[in-house]
């Protein structure tokens, strides 16, 4: 029986497998191969470089906006020395520590000064006043057009002002009496009296000191 490809026979058939036995074509650089890996690379570089432009140029924005900003607060720092106050001599912290060492406490002064009130005198009122005194002097020229001055630190005084009412004249001098020998007060001026329907007004100026000093 012959047998022909591809055409059963029977119970049984026959496949028929093709081998290609022609060698492949080995890898050539070609010169459109080149070309074409050449754009390539050319592109991603470019694409690199623009990317990196971008970020230079975005930094150097940044940057000429923060040396504005940085020119702008030594304007705003020069002209606020220039207006600021001159330093005191010794400094702020000596300065502090003047205006709270003579600085007395307020319920011991207010407690020593009430077991001083003869019965027929009362307060009707308390203040404290705090001022500063100093004075400036001028020094020899030492450039042309600028002088040194030396600054004294200012002196501070407190002023203790008693407003009160009493039935007599003699009870107010002796409460005078008593009051300057208080360890809070330095010194008392009797600033103002008036006749009243039930005695007399007064006004009291007096210098606070610190116990201690």
């Amino acid at each position: 029986m012959r047998v022909f490809p591809g055409i059963v026979a029977g119970p049984s058939f026959v496949m028929i497998t093709r081998i290609n036995l022609i060698e492949r074509e080995p890898f050539k650089f070609t010169y459109t191969r080149i070309i074409k890996s050449g754009v390539s690379i050319v592109i991603v570089c470019a694409l690199v470089f623009g990317i990196q432009a971008y970020r230079i140029s975005k930094y150097q924005r940044d940057l000429k906006i923060i040396e504005g900003d940085i020119a702008r607060l030594k304007e705003e720092r020069m002209r606020l020395l220039k207006a600021a106050p001159p330093k005191l001599e010794g400094g702020s912290q000596s300065f502090l520590n003047e205006v709270f060492t003579q600085t007395p406490k307020w319920s011991a002064l207010i407690s020593d000064v009430s077991k001083r009130l003869p019965g027929t005198v009362w307060f009707s009122s308390l203040t404290a006043n705090t001022s500063f005194s100093g004075s400036q002097n001028s020094g020899k020229k030492q450039k042309k057009e600028e002088k040194a001055t030396t600054q004294q630190q200012p002196h501070v005084q407190k002023k203790l002002i008693i407003n009160g009412q009493t039935r007599s004249l003699d009870d107010l001098t002796l409460f005078i009496s008593n009051i300057t020998q208080s360890p809070f007060i330095q010194q008392t001026v009797l600033s103002n009296s008036k006749k009243e329907a039930m005695g007399f007004t007064f006004q009291l100026d007096c210098d606070m000191v610190a116990p201690n000093q």
